[in-house]
Order: structure tokens, then sequence, then C-alpha cells
């Protein structure tokens, strides 16, 4: 009974770590980007380089985070994942604080987010396959996006969109 008893503490354990590590890396991300200035008509975007940087409406940067691996590995894992393996592939040797500054305000256009077309937009929306999280963590994350006003629009808490890559959806945040 004390072995069987230990096993279950022992396995408790585990999974309590497990939910640390996952709110720390949720944490993260979230942290991150709830310090970044932001435009509701704007979009906030993760480029190649592993700059997160967010635009206004006009497609100008009005702020920026250079990310490191972790964080970038992080966001990486709150997709699905083979967009996952995509994002971890594109910035496994990555280093955003050696972007140049004058490139951080303005971005070559192969570096900015992906316009969006209507149909790119509904497609990506229909064939979405988030991971889907506890509503204690990240539950906007589970909403797709293109600009910063569409997630409130689908629940009143989450207020930014962040997009990844060459990815024309992003998924929304809580912060």
């Amino acid at each position: 009974m004390k072995y069987f008893t230990a096993k279950i503490l022992s396995l408790g354990s585990l999974v309590l770590l497990a939910m640390a590590h996952t709110i720390q890396m949720g944490s993260d991300v979230s942290e991150t980007v709830r310090k970044v200035k932001y435009d509701l008509h704007g979009v906030l975007h993760v480029d190649a380089e592993g700059v997160l940087r967010s635009y206004d409406q006009e497609g100008n940067v009005i702020d920026y985070r250079r990310l490191d691996s972790n964080t970038l590995n992080n966001i990486a894992q709150l997709y699905a994942e083979e967009n996952s393996n995509k994002l971890i592939e594109l910035w496994s040797n990555v280093d955003s604080f050696s972007v140049d500054e004058e490139q951080v305000w303005a971005p070559p256009s192969h570096l900015m987010p992906p316009t969006v077309s209507e149909a790119d937009a509904a497609e990506q929306f229909q064939s979405a396959n988030p991971k889907v999280f506890p509503r204690w963590w990240n539950y906007c994350n589970q909403y797709r996006c293109t600009e910063n006003w569409e997630c409130p629009r689908q629940d009143p808490i989450c207020i930014r969109c962040v997009r990844s890559g060459n990815f024309t959806a992003g998924m929304c945040f809580d912060v």
C-alpha cells in the first residue's frame, strides 16, 4: 500500500510539474505580448528573424521585441504539430539580437506579415486546428485572427492577434 501511495504521489508531482511548466511557458509568451504597444486595427507578427513587431493599420512598425530561442520555441508550441514544426525549423538558427536597429523599424517586405485576402482568411479560419487549452491558460489561443480587432469580437477578454512566420492567420491572446 505504501508503494502504491508513493507511486500515486510521484505521478501527481509529475503532473503538477508539467502544469507548472505549461503555465510558465504560456506566461512567458503572454508577458512578452502584453508589453508590446498595439493598434486595434493592426497586428503583431513574429518574423523569420525572431523579432516580434507591432504594426499599425497602415503597416508601420510601432513597437517591437527581440525574442530569444526559448520564447520562439514556446510560441511554436502553441500551434498544431505541423505548423509548430515549420516554425521551429524557421527559427532554429535565428538571433534576433543581431538584427540591425534600422531593419527592426523598417523590415524588408519578405519579413512583413503576409497580406491576407478574404479567401485566404476564410480558408485559414476554417482549417484552423488549434491546440485547445484550459480556460486558465491562454484561453484565447483557440481563436484565429488576422488583425487585433478580430479578437475581442470572438471573446471580449481576447485583445491581441499574433501572427507568426508566413501564416496568414494568427492566434488571439488574452493580455
